[in-house]
């Protein structure tokens, strides 16, 4: 009897646990679309939305939203006309501010608000510019006053022992510039001794010395430092002097001519995992293991803490190239973005000569694969930057679970071409509706400006076994 009761108390704590257990977001078929918003032209000094990196924030308990413009440097208030829906209305615009207005060589800010009228913004550096320290800025959509804050100014500290303080300062806003999330208030007072944190979450190929993979970063206003909470840095710039890149699937290859000044792959490329000879005739480099690695993908302005009854995650958004990756790949016929070769019979061919590099004298790779671009969702268990924090492991050792999404329902369809390929620029957790918010950009030709994409989590709940107790 006493063994019937202990089996069956055991059977209710487990059910009861994981009936309130959070599930890692892991399926797209976990996302039901709701409906969203269209984000309106907004000309703005001669320039529209149609180049807004992504960076979006809804102001908790209201209607209210912030964003990056594009490419006129600005951020943009922006009022919900109504509920989400499948019509996508068009979203108001309201205040407009011009934060980093004397910076130059800088990328278009990342975004988020810290009250009614005030908001935080952020920069990366513009190629391989330098660092520098105030790169991180306090404005006020209503006066226009901005208060710059200096960030990474510790030249001397134990932190930065390792590698020169520059690529030390540049790799800092290469990783947390450009995008925010909400880091939410439990987790950080467990997490992070009660502070009030701003999350800082951007990342991803620019330049040498920018993240391999998606960061994480909780800094409160004062700091000289953000808390690191996920980074993927080179051997430059990496506290145990060793690369460190993110996953990917492996649909990517190198092509290898060395008789030539522009000689790819580059040094950046072999120094990821696993990389060697994949073909022999025509030679193609790439990774031998089980997994591919990051090449120049585009992180997401911006991600999307999930703080929900049932569900949890840190969701970035992250566009890959695919096929051949050359770095001759650049503004040239036949050429995609990130160095992806886009049409491999133009490329190696006398079609893309234009005087200045040699890779269309390669036609041995002209019958190459035609190169695409693939989107994907890459989820972050909270509780992994939970033992980054703590310092039981380090901040590039949290593995994503990566979800390919559906976008066939909606209205508007994705657009995979050579140039402004589709991309989930920006991810948002509303935590008043509990939508998981992307945003996306270039979408099909008559749809030039971001679109506001709602998807509600679903409940999932573990199924009732049903046991009979002898």
């Amino acid at each position: 009897m006493r063994m019937k009761i202990s089996l069956i108390l055991i059977l209710i704590f487990f059910y009861c646990n994981s009936a309130t257990a959070k599930t890692l977001l892991s399926s797209w078929s976990d996302l039901t679309l709701v409906g969203g918003f269209s984000v309106p032209a907004t000309l703005i000094n001669g320039y529209n939305t149609r180049y807004a990196t992504g960076s979006f924030d809804k102001l908790p308990g209201s209607k209210q939203w912030v964003a990056n413009h594009g490419l006129s440097g600005y951020v943009v208030e922006y009022t919900e006309p109504s509920e989400p829906n499948m019509s996508f209305p068009t979203l108001v615009v309201g205040r407009h501010g011009h934060p980093f207005a004397g910076k130059t060589k800088i990328t278009t800010p990342g975004v988020q608000w810290i009250d009614a009228d005030n908001v935080i913004c952020s920069v990366r550096r513009y190629y391989s510019s330098g660092g520098f320290y105030d790169w991180v800025s306090l404005l006020n959509l209503n006066t226009g006053v901005e208060k710059l804050q200096t960030v990474g100014n510790v030249d001397t500290s134990v932190d930065w022992a390792e590698g020169s303080s520059s690529n030390k300062l540049f790799h800092l806003h290469q990783s947390f510039g450009g995008g925010f999330t909400r880091i939410p208030s439990d987790w950080a007072t467990v997490n992070l001794s009660g502070k009030t944190v701003v999350g800082m979450a951007a990342g991803g190929y620019d330049v040498l010395n920018s993240p391999m993979g998606p960061a994480v970063g909780a800094f409160e206003v004062g700091d000289t430092l953000p808390i690191t909470l996920m980074d993927y840095p080179i051997h430059n710039t990496s506290s145990d002097g060793k690369d460190h890149f993110e996953v990917r699937d492996k649909n990517y290859w190198f092509p290898v001519y060395s008789s030539d000044v522009e000689n790819t792959p580059i040094h950046l490329w072999k120094w990821s995992p696993d990389y060697g000879e994949v073909q022999s005739d025509p030679q193609l480099m790439g990774p031998t293991g089980d997994n591919g690695y990051f090449t120049a993908e585009v992180v997401s302005s911006g991600a999307g803490w999930i703080d929900d009854p049932n569900y949890k995650g840190l969701v970035f958004g992250v566009l890959s190239p695919n096929g051949y990756i050359d770095y001759s790949a650049q503004s040239v016929p036949g050429a995609g973005e990130m160095f992806l070769v886009y049409d491999p019979s133009t490329f190696y061919s006398e079609d893309s000569n234009t005087g200045k590099i040699k890779h269309w004298l390669h036609t041995e790779y002209a019958d190459g694969p035609s190169g695409s671009y693939s989107n994907k969702l890459y989820v972050y268990d909270p509780d992994c930057f939970a033992q980054v924090a703590d310092g039981t492991i380090d901040e590039w050792e949290c593995s994503p679970t990566i979800i390919t999404p559906d976008f066939s329902n909606l209205p508007i369809n994705p657009v995979d071409r050579d140039r402004l390929p589709t991309s989930i620029a920006g991810v948002f957790w509303d935590e008043d509706r509990s939508y998981l918010w992307l945003v996306l950009t270039q979408m099909s030709n008559g749809n030039k400006y971001p679109m506001l994409v709602a998807y509600e989590l679903g409940t999932t709940r573990p199924a009732i076994i049903n046991m009979k107790i002898k």
